[in-house]
């Protein structure tokens, strides 16, 4: 989170008239590391600009931290700052070659409300003038930027050692409907949801689809498994009653279907909420089924998953979060994961240089196995890698069966490191087999060189013809 504020001071003569101007602007981000306690403030004075007869050797300026509000108030924080203790003159801070300084704030675990050790605060910066000739107190202005609504948790649901820190605001989960979209099925069956659920099944009078307005949210479901399968079961009890006991063969043409729920299996707001949860549900029917194509299905469900965990979203009512759908590609964080092997496509020992090659591994966190999809048009993408910001190509722009992938530096116009991907189903029993990757020169397939299983097997490419080493996964970082 950030924020900020321009700080102008007038001057003023004996007579009322204005002589000068001073300003600044003040910008305070906030961060946390993933799985991280420590909240870190940023603070960084630019823009410094004076007009006409100041005085700004004589204008002070002191940085200050109101103490948070702590909920539960018994909990206690840390701060460990390198805030000037003192204030300074617009002078000293004008003359500084950075005028940043950092303030980390923690909560040690053990101090929250059950079941997930949660603490919630507003951390307040201050910035507080001392206005020459001195003849009121210092600190008669305060400048009070907007404050950073902060939470720490321990959840069972999202597994770490001393749990972490986040940002308490309502994230959203973005999905996509353009074609080539892995979840464009789910992300057009969640958006007839939200703009007709009228005609959606199981059919409701008054139906009203929540997830997608701040006044009605989705909230996680977690520990209730048996009120999680509560839902799927409704929903595909939906499924059968609509579109056939046998669905899963038939409702969509050549492909293997599965029953999506919206709102999610995961969620409070699920199929099973009215029997649950009376109170807060329209109607015993206020949800929507619908077959899909098992692929969409599956890398819908991992997006989501990997939404959780990433914006450390927490079962109950007192954590909100939206869906949004929109006609984009979005680029996002990812892993690509060998659909038989079960290993993790990285650049060999994480390196940065250009030509370092494609292989598979265990998936073990390692920063070389995190990939970012980045799309040209709404088919064509870019695969790079995170870790060196380098993209992944043919090597030399060869045709050729067998030639090694690899990463360079991104260049435009090189179709050698464009790709498109297509889920992959078996020719005779319509079975999914995972995601191909194709590349743009040469129409050949990323695969693992002989579909080895071992670590340290390379990426090639190859024409492709059902072999095991040319499927993948989209999986998040976690």
């Amino acid at each position: 989170m950030c924020t900020g504020a321009k700080v102008i001071q007038e001057f003023t003569g004996s007579r009322g008239q204005t002589t000068g101007t001073a300003s600044f602007w003040v910008f305070i981000r906030g961060s946390i590391s993933k799985h991280n306690r420590n909240v870190v403030f940023d603070y960084d004075f630019q823009e410094f600009d004076t007009d006409g007869v100041t005085q700004t050797n004589k204008l002070r300026i002191r940085l200050d931290m109101a103490p948070p509000k702590m909920a539960p108030a018994t909990a206690k924080w840390r701060s460990n700052n390198d805030l000037p203790q003192d204030s300074m003159t617009y002078d000293q801070l004008r003359a500084m070659p950075l005028g940043h300084f950092t303030d980390t704030l923690t909560v040690d675990p053990g101090q929250g409300s059950k079941p997930a050790d949660t603490v919630y605060s507003t951390y307040q910066p201050r910035i507080i003038l001392g206005i020459p000739p001195f003849n009121i107190p210092d600190g008669h202005l305060g400048r009070v930027p907007h404050g950073f609504p902060v939470r720490w948790d321990n959840a069972p649901e999202i597994p770490t050692n001393n749990g972490g820190a986040v940002f308490n605001n309502i994230p959203t989960l973005h999905y996509s409907a353009a074609q080539g979209a892995a979840e464009k099925g789910v992300a057009e069956h969640i958006k007839k949801a939200f703009t007709d659920p009228g005609n959606t099944i199981p059919a409701m009078r008054g139906k009203v689809i929540p997830g997608n307005n701040r006044l009605n949210p989705l909230h996680r479901l977690y520990s209730d498994t048996g009120r999680r399968d509560r839902n799927g079961d409704l929903a595909i009890a939906a499924c059968k009653k609509y579109y056939g006991n046998d669905y899963a063969k038939t409702s969509i043409p050549g492909k293997d279907a599965e029953c999506d729920e919206f709102p999610f299996r995961t969620t409070m707001e699920g199929a099973a909420q009215y029997e649950k949860d009376p109170g807060r549900s329209p109607g015993p029917d206020n949800f929507s089924a619908q077959p899909v194509i098992s692929g969409e299905n599956s890398a819908a469900g991992t997006l989501l998953s990997g939404f959780y965990t990433k914006n450390r979203v927490i079962e109950g009512y007192d954590d909100p979060f939206l869906v949004d759908i929109d006609q984009s590609m979005s680029s996002y964080q990812m892993r690509l994961i060998g659909h038989t092997s079960g290993k993790c496509l990285e650049i060999d020992g994480s390196s940065i240089k250009n030509g370092a090659r494609a292989q598979q591994w265990d998936c073990k966190g390692q920063p070389g196995a995190d990939w970012v999809l980045k799309y040209e048009g709404t088919d064509r993408f870019r695969i790079v890698n995170v870790n060196s910001g380098k993209c992944l190509e043919v090597a030399d722009s060869r045709k050729d069966n067998g030639a090694p992938v690899q990463q360079w530096e991104c260049m435009p116009n090189m179709n050698t490191q464009l790709w498109s991907k297509e889920d992959w189903y078996d020719p005779t029993w319509h079975d999914y087999m995972g995601t191909i990757l194709t590349n743009e020169l040469s129409g050949k397939v990323i695969e693992i060189d002989g579909s080895s299983k071992d670590n340290g097997a390379l990426a090639q490419q190859w024409d492709i013809k059902g072999q095991r080493g040319a499927f993948w996964d989209v999986g998040t970082s976690d």
